[in-house]
């Protein structure tokens, strides 16, 4: 998968750790908020993330973020750390 602007799916990934599906969660999400509530998946799926997320290159030879289309499948905050299902779990649903 990739964008009229050469950037794909696999380089946005590599270089964006810290974007937070419901396939790839950062170590940040499982902080507590104030409100004693966790941060939610912002997206279904990385391919998801990628595509409601716009990327600039700068002069300096870096991509940017420089925009968020959030969906929040679950909801935009939840009361225990979100878990990534594993194989077994998703055969079984």
């Amino acid at each position: 998968m990739s964008r009229e602007d050469g950037l794909t799916l696999e380089m946005a990934q590599r270089l964006f750790p810290e974007r937070y599906t419901m396939e790839h969660k950062p170590s940040w999400a499982d902080t507590q908020r104030p409100d004693g509530r966790y941060p939610a998946p912002q997206h279904r799926s990385d391919a998801s993330w990628f595509m409601h997320t716009g990327f600039s290159w700068a002069s300096n030879g870096r991509w940017y973020i420089t925009m968020y289309m959030h969906e929040y499948p679950l909801g935009e905050s939840l009361a225990e750390p979100y878990q990534i299902a594993t194989p077994e779990q998703r055969i079984a649903a």
